[in-house]
C-alpha cells in the first residue's frame, strides 16, 4: 500500500476555482497591461482586507519589492535587511542601486531586531527593509522609532504575511509600502503573483506611479507616453480571478493555519520552535534540530515532505560581505519547515509530530 505524500505545501482550491479559470480562459481576456476588470477587483478587495490605502498588483512579490523600492532614491545608499529570506529582496535593492547591509536575526522569532539594526543603521541608511519570516510580524513599533529617529523609511516584506496582523492592525498598514507574494506555497495560492499596499499622503500619487511603471513606464492607454522606464510587471487575469476566490476564503484558511500550528507549538517536544501567536498567518511552522539532514531523509521515506529553507543570502557569492551574522547561520544550520497548509487532516498533523518527536 502507498501512503499519500504529506507536501509541505499544497494549494486550497475547489470547483469553484477551476470554473473561474475556464470562464477567464473562455473570454479570451488574459491580460491587460493597463489592469483588467479582475485586476482592479482584486485591487480593490485587497485594500479592503488589510485595511491600506491603496493597492498595486503585480506579476509577482519579487516585482513588488523592486516596485516599491524604486519610490525611493536608494542610489549608493545601505538598505538594513535581513539575509534570512529570498535572494529577490537583495536583489531588489542592488536593482534599485542601493548597497545591501544585511542585520543579524532574532533566534526567537528569526525576524531581524530593533537592537541588530542599531548597530548597522547610520547616515548612510537609506531604508529598512523588513520580513516577517514565516508570517510572524517583527516588532515594527520600536524599529519604527529607531527609523524615526535615523529619519528612514521603512518598506514591508509581506511575502510569507497575508493575514499576519500587529497590535489588531493587519500587516500592510503600518509602512508606506508593503509588498505582498502570490504563489502556490504562500498563504494565497495563484500561479504567480503579488500586491503592494501603499499608505500615507503619498499613497494616491505612488499608485500613479506603480501603475506606470508595472507597464514599462507608459502612463495610459489614452496617454502613450513615457517619462521614466518601467518594467514588464503587471499581473494576468487567471492569476486575478484565483486570488480574488482565495481571499474570499482566507478567514477559514487562516484559521485552519493557526489550529495547526498551536498543536505544533503544544505537542512537538522541541525547545527551539516556532512560537504561537494568534496575529501569525503561518505560512509554515518552522523548528530548529542539530539533525536536520537525517530527519528530512527518514521523513520523506515516510512521504512527508519536510524541507529546509533557502540559504542565507550572504553566503552566495555576490552578495558576500565577510559579514558576522551567528545567529542567522546557527539557525539556517538546524532550520526546518513544516506544512500548515488547510489540504492537511488531523491524521496528517498527529503522524507529523508523532514521527518528529520519535526521531529527534
Amino acid at each position: 500500500m502507498i501512503l499519500k505524500k504529506i507536501k509541505i505545501h499544497d494549494p486550497y482550491i475547489s470547483q469553484k476555482e477551476k470554473n473561474l479559470l475556464n470562464s477567464t480562459f473562455q473570454s479570451h481576456n488574459w491580460s491587460s497591461s493597463y489592469g483588467g476588470k479582475n485586476i482592479q477587483t482584486l485591487e480593490k478587495k485587497f485594500a479592503n482586507y488589510i485595511g491600506c490605502d491603496e493597492a498595486v498588483a503585480v506579476n509577482s512579490g519579487s516585482a513588488a519589492l523592486e516596485l516599491s523600492l524604486s519610490l525611493l532614491n536608494l542610489k549608493n545608499k545601505d538598505v538594513i535587511l535581513t539575509s534570512l529570506s529570498h535572494v529577490s529582496i537583495a536583489n531588489s535593492v542592488v536593482h534599485n542601486g542601493g548597497n545591501p547591509i544585511f542585520v543579524d536575526i532574532d533566534l526567537e522569532t528569526l525576524n531581524i531586531s530593533e537592537d541588530n539594526i542599531k548597530k548597522k543603521i547610520s547616515s548612510k541608511t537609506g531604508l529598512i527593509l523588513l520580513t516577517h519570516f514565516g508570517g510572524y510580524p517583527c516588532d515594527i513599533s520600536k524599529i519604527s522609532k529607531l527609523a524615526k529617529k535615523f529619519k528612514v523609511p521603512i518598506i514591508e516584506d509581506a511575502a510569507l504575511a497575508t493575514g499576519s496582523s500587529y497590535k489588531n492592525n493587519r500587516i500592510g498598514t503600518h509602512s508606506f509600502a508593503v509588498c505582498f507574494s502570490f504563489h502556490p506555497v504562500k498563504i494565497l495560492s495563484a500561479p504567480k503573483g503579488g500586491m503592494v499596499c501603499l499608505n500615507g499622503s503619498q499613497s494616491k500619487k505612488n499608485k500613479k506611479l506603480l501603475v506606470a511603471r508595472r507597464n514599462n513606464g507608459i502612463i495610459d492607454k489614452n496617454n502613450y507616453q513615457v517619462n521614466f522606464p518601467g518594467w514588464n510587471y503587471y499581473m494576468d487575469e487567471f492569476s486575478a480571478v484565483l486570488s480574488i476566490s482565495q481571499l474570499s476564503k482566507i478567514s477559514k484558511m487562516l484559521k485552519i493555519r493557526k489550529e495547526i500550528a498551536k498543536r505544533y507549538f503544544n505537542e512537538l517536544d522541541i525547545v527551539n520552535k516556532m512560537k504561537f501567536s494568534s496575529s501569525c498567518a503561518y505560512n509554515f511552522y518552522w523548528i530548529l534540530i542539530p539533525n536536520k539532514k537525517t530527519i528530512l531523509s527518514k521523513m520523506n521515506r515516510k512521504n512527508i515532505e519536510l524541507v529546509t529553507y533557502h540559504p542565507p543570502i550572504h553566503h552566495f557569492k555576490y552578495f558576500n560581505k565577510s559579514q558576522k551574522l551567528p545567529n542567522t547561520d546557527k539557525a539556517s544550520k538546524s532550520l526546518v519547515l513544516l506544512p500548515t497548509h488547510p489540504n492537511l487532516s488531523s491524521k496528517d498533523i498527529d503522524l507529523i509530530i508523532k514521527n518528529v518527536n520519535n526521531l529527534i
